[in-house]
């Protein structure tokens, strides 16, 4: 049996939630590994033993790993290419192992202005110029992406290009999540064929991850330290896990409140003006990346 590794990448915004919940768990003869490999700059070979070792235990043909960190934190464009690195000590380790990256991309202006709604949702105030970078800007970091900045590079995926021909043993295959929204039918079955598998039932419905308001985000940080102190004082680590249920009612209860009393302003949505200046930023560098695409990006928007 010829065995074979699919790593989706991502990117975020771009359909991950429907994928992982509705799509690669009913894939068949696909053994899809809900807990993803961490990768980490000083543990690659340790990460590649690690992969290696599941696909040789699985019984199906073809594993599946779903990560998005796989394709670098928004803020450090330095992180970009430890996957790129982590790909060369698997392929090393390995030669004879089929390596598949699948990464689903989105039109930057639409990508851009989902980032700026979780930004904002967050309880981020930056700008639009100190929101999305360039190399001669400081970016504003944060663990995820709550407060901190988009570097420009981020959203160029003609980075993923340096993954075609590094190896001969490595494919890479990337798709539009337009064409979920135009056909989802060939936009799943194009996602199972590339996976090793086939799609045979009806497409499941998509959904909507629209995460936390920024009143739920900052009431949860405060409820939840202040019950945490409060019983680990009182009981001990058994009262407080049994409390668990109470303080996420008690966290909904007054996020539901709080609510009803203030209005967040939400994040504004891009002006003409500004997606006609981030199609032009993106526009060569979307052309290059027709040759991996089975679809005319051109119909989609992208130049």
């Amino acid at each position: 049996m010829t065995r074979r590794i699919v790593f989706h990448i991502g990117m975020p915004k771009c359909g991950s939630t429907y994928l992982q919940t509705q799509v690669f768990p009913a894939l068949e003869n696909v053994h899809y590994v809900r807990k993803p490999v961490t990768i980490a700059a000083d543990g690659l070979d340790d990460a590649a033993a690690v992969v290696v070792e599941m696909v040789e235990r699985a019984q199906a043909p073809t594993t599946l790993l779903s990560n998005e960190f796989y394709c670098g934190h928004p803020s450090r464009p330095k992180s970009y290419d430890l996957f790129m690195d982590f790909v060369d000590r698997l392929a090393a380790q390995r030669p004879d192992l089929a390596i598949g990256v699948l990464v689903v991309i989105r039109r930057q202006a639409d990508f851009l202005a989902s980032l700026i709604r979780h930004h904002v949702r967050k309880g981020g105030t930056l700008a639009l110029e100190r929101f999305l970078l360039d190399d001669t800007l400081e970016p504003v970091e944060s663990d995820k992406l709550g407060r901190g900045s988009v570097h420009g590079r981020y959203c160029d995926y003609s980075r993923f290009l340096a993954l075609e021909g590094r190896h001969e043993n490595v494919a890479l295959h990337m798709i539009p999540l337009e064409l979920l929204s135009r056909d989802g039918e060939t936009f799943v079955a194009n996602i199972a064929r590339f996976a090793g598998s086939r799609w045979a039932g009806p497409v499941p419905r998509t959904i909507v991850n629209r995460g936390p308001s920024a009143a739920e985000f900052r009431l949860h940080q405060r409820l939840n330290a202040v019950a945490e102190r409060r019983l680990t004082h009182r009981h001990g680590l058994v009262g407080l896990k049994h409390s668990l249920h109470l303080r996420l009612l008690a966290a909904r209860l007054r996020a539901a409140r709080i609510a009803a009393r203030y209005r967040f302003e939400p994040a504004q949505p891009l002006s003409s003006e500004v997606r006609a200046q981030v199609l032009a930023l993106y526009r060569d560098s979307n052309r290059r990346l027709q040759d991996y695409v089975d679809y005319d990006l051109r119909e989609f928007g992208y130049f």
